[in-house]
């Protein structure tokens, strides 16, 4: 399958990429098909995860098992291949634990549910790529909801009105916010609060239509990032 998908498996096998591991080629300027050991140094650097293409293949068969289970059969349709191969190729790079395989897995079991199927964006591919598991967090708060932040005087950041502890790395959260913004994700607004002692300055953060969009059809009930922040 990933042979298929993207070619890789055929650069795993090559002598090339073997003769980069070997340590007999290791010698002062020796060359190997025209290539000097500097050359095959350089280039072993970027071939270990082609190494990986058979343990890789493993993991396919178990996500796409689990996709094509969470699907009733009488629903079940080829995926269009402008949703599936740019899945299947993002995740062949994705790291073992990283929250952000379960988007990719979402997305693809709406790209096999007739039922589902005008839920599934092929930009959804290149956005869930964009996406750190903490900003992923930040939509699945703001479904449905909306959330305030508080700025004070001094424009010092105040975390109060939102659950930033529940985020990897809450001190990122306005960084997270106008990333999220830049994708048409999130939309803020501004308003002023006055009491008897002070003026608080105030941006109410909510998701915009095509970030719900985005998040029913590519972000699961449940979804966490405890093994991503250890927490």
């Amino acid at each position: 399958m990933v042979d298929d998908l993207t070619g890789l498996g055929k650069l795993a096998d090559s002598q090339l990429v073997k003769l980069a591991y070997n340590d007999a080629a290791s010698g002062p300027l020796k060359q190997v098909g025209g290539m000097t050991t500097d050359a095959l140094k350089t280039f072993r650097l970027f071939t270990a995860p082609f190494q990986l293409a058979a343990l890789a293949q493993d993991r396919f068969a178990r996500w796409l098992d689990q996709v094509r289970s969470q699907v009733p059969e009488e629903s079940q349709t080829e995926a269009s291949s402008s949703i599936a191969a740019p899945v299947l190729r993002a995740l062949f790079f994705m790291d073992d634990g990283n929250p952000l395989t379960v988007l990719f897995l979402e997305l693809l079991k709406r790209a096999i549910d007739k039922e589902r199927l005008n839920e599934a964006h092929p930009s959804f591919v290149g956005i869930i790529e964009q996406l750190t598991p903490d900003e992923a967090l930040i939509l699945y708060i703001l479904r449905g909801k909306t959330r305030w932040l508080y700025y004070n005087q001094s424009n010092d950041f105040d975390l109060t009105e939102f659950p930033a502890n529940q985020l990897a790395y809450p001190e990122h959260l306005e960084a997270y916010i106008l990333h999220l913004k830049s994708l048409n994700l999130v939309s803020d607004g501004e308003e002023v609060i006055m009491d008897d002692t002070s003026t608080i300055e105030s941006s109410v953060i909510k998701s915009t239509a095509f970030g719900d969009f985005f998040t029913k059809a590519c972000i699961p009930e449940g979804f966490s990032i405890d093994v991503y922040s250890n927490k």
